[in-house]
């Protein structure tokens, strides 16, 4: 994700209520997605200005009220597809093709399970929640400079709805205890390992996965073992099926949807850089 808005994030081109993408809630979530490159050039500027401080301040706590809007709306998003989708989620043993890391003191996987959905939609939706919901928390928190007050300034209350919710999903909620931006990077990866090796060979599909989880990567600190995760599943994946293969045509370019261009085409790709050196974890 580029760290510069985009006339995308304009209203007009808002994609909730249009037919392009298969769900209206997947319309939704790409609708939030395209205002963080604009929050993150935003915090950016304000870091390397020379502003006076009270304008400073008063700037800060402007992006920081943003920012928390957003969280919000993302947070209401998530609520939605509870109501919508709970049951189309549930866990899977870990299989033995499996890149999860292991306790370095018991030997034992650091988590016991992965989630499996019931189609590539749904998973695709948790896969841009998750990564959004990693990268905003960790924006929040640096503004804040402080490690759990943060997640105060969000709205977790569980809607009325859902407090007696017949079934809900094994993924984590808003009003959970451990709702935070690593949390939401261990999902994320959750999700996406077993579609990895199912999933890599439908370009468009494969290519979201994999530059989502780059996001996720990038917003998790150096040294995470999480990381270390990402890594490996990324080059399992691209041993085992040829990733390089799977999102090139024959003119070498990148079949990519064209609505996700903007935000995870890899800046040197269009510059005659391989895939492969393009898109290096670093």
């Amino acid at each position: 994700m580029h760290r510069k808005r985009t006339f995308f994030e304009s209203p007009e081109w808002r994609l909730a209520g249009s037919e392009d993408l298969p769900s209206e809630l997947l319309n939704q979530i790409a609708d939030i997605n395209i205002q963080v490159p604009g929050l993150l050039e935003d915090f950016d500027n304000l870091c390397s200005s020379d502003v006076p401080p009270a304008a400073t301040f008063s700037t800060l706590s402007h992006l920081q009220n943003r920012i928390v809007d957003l969280l919000n709306t993302l947070i209401t998003w998530r609520w939605e597809w509870e109501r919508q989708h709970s049951d189309q989620v549930w866990t899977m043993s870990l299989p033995p093709s499996s890149q999860i890391p292991r306790d370095a003191t018991t030997d034992e996987p650091i988590y016991p399970t992965l989630f499996e959905f019931s189609s590539v939609v749904r998973m695709g939706e948790m896969c841009r929640y998750n990564g959004i919901l990693a990268i905003l928390l960790n924006l929040l928190r640096d503004i804040c400079s402080d490690e759990t007050a943060y997640i105060n300034l969000l709205d977790l209350s569980t809607p009325a709805d859902l407090l007696h919710h017949t079934h809900r999903s094994p993924l984590c909620l808003p009003s959970d205890p451990d709702f935070s931006p690593r949390n939401a990077a261990a999902e994320h990866i959750r999700s996406v390992e077993k579609a990895l090796e199912q999933e890599v060979h439908v370009s468009s599909t494969g290519l979201i996965i994999v530059l989502m989880l780059n996001l996720t990567y990038k917003a998790l600190p150096a040294g995470d073992t999480l990381r270390s995760w990402i890594k490996r599943i990324y080059l399992h994946s691209s041993s085992a099926h040829g990733t390089r293969e799977m999102i090139q045509d024959d003119s070498g370019r990148i079949p990519y949807p064209a609505s996700w261009k903007r935000f995870y085409l890899p800046p040197n790709l269009e510059k005659g850089e391989t895939w492969e050196r393009a898109t290096k974890f670093r």
